[in-house]
């Protein structure tokens, strides 16, 4: 009988984490006009200079037969605004006019079979609706763009904004086993 081999969890951990590395983030910045909902009464709409920020998360994962497929599930960014801005009360986070465009990744219905490249070409739900609960998901080749705008009257210093991308590396994806069960007679219990 062959020796067992001893796996370190440790190694196991920062491989599976090391996946991770392929959920990509790119942020743009671009100074324009911004308008605002003002005092209806008194001002209408008050436009302002300040910037539209876009940041597109993106999973870089190959796509390959012999290669894991990476799916990230729960997909979003959080955005920590600086603590020196004016309190971040109902009415500006509407006029953040924050935006989630899925042109690049559908989230398509969680029913609907698509073939896979795991395991051996079989067929498997992309999504289950326990996952989609979690929020977006994106197959590798896929991304989500996210945009918001702030004034520099709200926020002078731009650079204190803080962005955390962030997903989860859908385990059932990656270590998905499939195994066809073909019944027979020998299944057959007679139980009359």
């Amino acid at each position: 009988m062959a020796e067992a081999t001893n796996i370190n969890t440790v190694d196991l951990y920062d491989a599976i984490r090391n996946f991770g590395r392929f959920l990509k983030t790119e942020v743009k910045i671009q100074s324009e006009m911004i308008s605002r909902a003002g005092n209806y009464e008194q001002h209408g709409v008050i436009i302002n200079p300040g910037c539209t920020i876009q940041v597109d998360i993106g999973n870089a994962a190959p796509l390959e037969q012999d290669y894991p497929l990476i799916v990230f599930i729960g997909v979003g960014i959080g955005v920590q605004l600086p603590k020196t801005m004016p309190r971040l009360n109902k009415q500006l986070r509407n006029d953040l006019n924050f935006t989630v465009d899925l042109t690049n990744a559908p989230q398509t219905d969680p029913l609907v079979k698509v073939e896979t490249i795991k395991p051996e070409g079989m067929e498997f739900e992309a999504i289950t609706v326990d996952e989609k609960s979690l929020g977006y998901f994106l197959f590798p080749g896929k991304s989500i763009r996210y945009k918001f705008s702030l004034t520099y009257k709200e926020c002078p210093n731009i650079t204190q904004v803080k962005l955390y991308p962030e997903g989860a590396i859908s385990m059932r994806h990656l270590f998905r086993y499939h195994q066809e069960i073909n019944i027979s007679d020998q299944h057959i219990v007679d139980n009359f």
